[in-house]
């Protein structure tokens, strides 16, 4: 299935549900493509595995539905590899990223969001609850593409250290109570916010996973040391749990090596990052140097 028939099997679906809209935007995405309407989106699956980690997703959102304190997407109707779901609605959050953090007590206000929002993810389910999900076809480890990081590590000045800290994640072990439930993707370019600036919705649940909870994390350095100090705050207040920001650092320096990694993979598809892969490749090396300073 290519991205055009695709996108009219999702049209299809949507008028069943009573959608008259023309679509907005029809987006591929590896193995699936994303249909946006004005209230809904279609994800349709392009092969047998997608469609089964679709009805995985599925089943989370309705488990979550009441769960958390934002507005997440509801499913109203799934038909063989496509999956209609409401369309989270507000303000663009990573327009509001940008100027929350060049203003100190929004700035604060938003990482607490952050922190209040993440917490409520890690604690929404039980151990049973999650194994269950494990059982069903969840994956059972944070979703990082480990070839594009390697890829990325390859490519830079410092290659040695980029690639001691992709063997430090191998060698890392996860302990049971580190272990949790992830949506996997928790940034500004997956949140809307209300009128007042506060986080108001959390979407894109593709890369939910158990594992750990660092991964949920990694965008934060990105972010600034403030924002880094009131996010774990929060959500040490929340869960009792103590971030170990080497942990954290490293997670980061990995998302930063995957990102480049897929620049150069998949050139055509590393503008959704917003960043163009020179970009990618300046903003990996910080996160490098910033790992490898917790460890010297």
């Amino acid at each position: 299935m290519d991205a055009r028939q695709a996108a009219a099997l999702a049209i299809s679906v949507a008028r069943r549900a009573g959608i008259t809209g023309t679509s907005l935007s029809v987006e591929a995405r590896g193995a699936r493509t994303v249909v946006i309407f004005a209230t809904h989106v279609a994800f349709v699956a392009h092969d047998d595995a997608t469609t089964r980690k679709i009805a995985v997703e599925r089943l989370v959102l309705n488990r979550l539905a009441g769960r958390l304190p934002v507005a997440i997407p509801r499913p109203v109707l799934a038909d063989g590899p496509v999956c209609l779901r409401t369309k989270v609605l507000g303000g663009p959050g990573l327009r509001h990223h940008r100027y929350a953090l060049a203003n100190g007590s929004i700035g604060d206000a938003y990482a607490g969001d952050h922190g209040a929002l993440i917490a409520a993810l890690h604690t929404a389910f039980s151990s049973n609850e999650l194994e269950a999900f494990v059982a069903a076809g969840l994956p059972d480890v944070a979703q990082l593409d480990l070839d594009d990081a390697i890829r990325g590590g390859e490519a830079m000045a410092d290659r040695a250290i980029a690639l001691a800290l992709i063997e430090a994640h191998r060698a890392q072990v996860v302990a049971p109570a580190d272990r949790t439930f992830l949506h996997g993707d928790v940034g500004s370019h997956n949140l809307v916010v209300d009128g007042n600036g506060r986080i108001a919705g959390l979407f894109d649940f593709e890369e939910s996973a158990a594992g750990d909870r660092h991964h949920e994390m990694r965008w934060l350095p990105s972010y600034g040391d403030r924002f880094v100090r009131r996010v774990l705050e929060a959500y040490r207040a929340r869960t009792g749990a103590a971030i170990d920001e080497v942990r954290l650092n490293r997670a980061h320096a990995l998302a930063a090596l995957a990102q480049y990694g897929w620049a150069l993979r998949r050139p055509d598809e590393h503008h959704r990052t917003g960043r163009t892969p020179d970009q990618t490749r300046a903003w990996a090396s910080e996160a490098v140097a910033r790992a490898t300073a917790d460890s010297s």
